[in-house]
């Protein structure tokens, strides 16, 4: 019998992630045959957990065989008309759901005891029959069992707007408040949603970038302390999550819901988080790599050899402020025009990052991802060779398991005015 529940434990574990990825592609949805297939099978998954809530408390019918079957079959179907229509599944549970998805509801039917018959009595001298068994089901007792399905992925169904939360964690540095407000005030506009929270996890980490790479390329945040729990980008998205999550606790230690700690840990997983290491990785050799220039290698042994730094760092700097600019600055021809090799593109203009551009007198915000893909088609466009293939994108950001077009989900407006498609099919180039 333990034997039956674990495996029925494990199948209850299997639907319930697999409900969870249907919210996420709800939120991703590109049409309404694609919403419509998703939210038929999430209504499907609600019925399987309540056949396997029936069986393990050991309220089962013998219908639930013949429905466990047929809803099977059901939500199979519909996964993959949601994957035909979309053209990939969303979600590791719900990949995982066509392989390992008994088509079987495991386990007997309820047992059913016979009561014992009373002896058959003698009138007359003829033998009366005696009456048939009445069968009767066993009780048994309640089995508790986990109610995140229903209670905050199936059955939240009204929106819950999403909060700002009040001051900034404990740790988070003071110089960066100011503008993380702003970015977070712009994500909730954005983002007016709950259901939304793993976009805008997403947005904020990609909006942050430049600022935490700042700090660290200045000197005033450690590069180690960038990503942590202790005034990091871990911190942040952490305290976002906690004023956002009205899922049920799964222990009295834990700050977050399951469902708001999976995205936790999806957003810690995505592209987004993994170019924000990158680049607080790229500004802390920039940092070193320009006190080496001012002041010369650091030793780090004792005695006459070591060599002495002036106190005053801040009167250093500006002392060879002008020296380091002009070595930094790109060279001009005597016209004072744009750096050789960088022709100008007619109504095109954009920032050193991309993150803003402007074209034909409409301006762009952009994220760091959308920024590199904007980067690449405009330097093929300047080099003349302006088409460029999506699958060269793709590798080039190192997400070729994912669509270019997911990349400006959040900013449609800038991919309909700065893209367009080449020449042939499955290339790209800059809308100019």
């Amino acid at each position: 019998m333990s034997a039956q529940l674990d495996e029925l434990g494990g199948i209850s574990g299997l639907i319930v992630d697999a409900a969870s990825d249907t919210t996420l592609w709800l939120q991703a949805a590109h049409s309404a045959e694609e919403e419509a297939h998703v939210r038929a099978m999430q209504g499907r998954l609600l019925g399987l957990d309540r056949i396997i809530t029936r069986r393990m408390e050991r309220r089962g019918s013998p219908e639930d065989d013949r429905q466990w079957s047929e809803t099977v079959a059901e939500v199979l179907s519909l996964l993959e008309k949601a994957r035909e229509v979309r053209g990939n599944i969303v979600g590791k549970g719900l990949a995982r759901l066509a392989d390992h998805l008994p088509k079987g509801l495991p386990g007997s039917k309820v047992p059913l005891v016979t009561q014992a018959a009373a002896p058959p009595t003698q009138a007359g001298g003829r033998g009366i029959a005696p009456a048939a068994p009445k069968p009767y089901r066993v009780p048994a007792p309640v089995r508790p069992v986990s109610t995140a399905l229903t209670s905050f992925t199936l059955s939240s169904r009204e929106p819950k707007p999403m909060q700002i939360p009040q001051g900034f964690p404990a740790y988070f540095p003071n110089e960066l408040k100011a503008r993380t407000a702003v970015i977070l005030a712009e994500a909730v506009r954005k983002f007016p949603d709950r259901k939304q929270m793993p976009e805008l996890c997403e947005y904020v980490i990609s909006e942050m970038t430049p600022i935490f790479c700042e700090a660290v390329q200045r000197g005033t945040l450690r590069a180690d302390l960038a990503l942590s729990e202790s005034g990091g980008m871990g911190d942040l998205l952490h305290w976002l999550l906690v004023h956002n999550d009205d899922g049920p606790k799964s222990s009295g230690f834990s700050s977050l819901s399951d469902q708001a700690y999976r995205i936790e840990q999806e957003a810690r997983k995505s592209e987004e988080w993994l170019y924000l290491a990158r680049a607080i990785a790229d500004a802390e050799g920039k940092r070193k790599t320009s006190a080496e220039t001012l002041y010369g290698p650091v030793l780090t042994g004792v005695g006459p050899s070591k060599p002495k730094i002036g106190l005053n760092l801040e009167r250093s700097l500006f002392a060879t402020r002008d020296s380091w600019i002009s070595r930094a600055a790109p060279k001009r021809d005597n016209r004072g025009s744009r750096p050789r090799g960088d022709k100008p593109s007619e109504g095109f203009s954009h920032s050193p990052d991309y993150r803003s551009v402007t074209i034909r007198g409409k301006a762009h915000t952009l994220t760091a991802r959308q920024a590199q893909i904007i980067e690449i088609l405009h330097k093929a466009h300047v080099d003349g060779n302006p088409d460029v293939s999506t699958a060269h994108i793709l590798e080039t950001l190192e997400t070729e398991r994912s669509r270019w077009q997911d990349t400006f989900r959040t900013n449609p407006k800038a991919k309909s005015a700065l893209i367009k498609g080449g020449a042939r099919r499955g290339t790209l180039r800059l809308n100019l």
